[in-house]
């Protein structure tokens, strides 16, 4: 009678770590479908607020200055760059140069090149066009995502 008693108590003792292990697996799958969860969320934020930040700059500045005549595009060394008239003799560029995007205030009529900027942010390329009135922009960043 002990013999028979000996296997159902194995047998119990089976099924209970059987439960058990179920119920951690099940508890470990959970946990790592929401950290996957919450990392692809915030990567969408980052993503999102990476385009926030090149947008909203160079919009902020062409609104500043959208008075007509004072926008203009300009071929730099081959790149294009946005340029404001900031007053009679100054003028401010934008353009992208050596992976950033750069600022430079310089007099109308001086000499530039392209490493005399300020880094502004990471960039790959700045596209613009300008037709009458209409003026479009494309940024690049490393990974190839364009912001417009």
């Amino acid at each position: 009678m002990s013999r028979i008693t000996g296997k159902k108590h194995y047998a119990q003792i089976m099924f209970i770590l059987l439960i058990f292990m179920l119920f951690t697996f099940s508890g470990v799958s959970a946990l790592l479908l929401a950290v996957n969860s919450y990392r692809n969320i915030i990567q969408s934020e980052t993503e999102t607020a990476t385009y926030r930040n090149k947008v909203s700059y160079l919009r902020e500045v062409i609104h500043q200055k959208d008075i007509k005549g004072q926008i203009s595009v300009k071929k730099i060394d081959g790149n294009d760059a946005l340029v404001i008239d900031v007053s009679e003799d100054f003028a401010q560029y934008i353009y992208v140069s050596d992976g950033y995007l750069r600022e430079l205030l310089a007099k109308k009529d001086a000499d530039i090149s392209l490493d005399f900027g300020e880094k502004i942010m990471e960039a790959e390329s700045l596209d613009i066009t300008m037709d009458e009135n209409v003026l479009d922009i494309k940024v690049t960043d490393a990974d190839g995502a364009v912001y417009s």
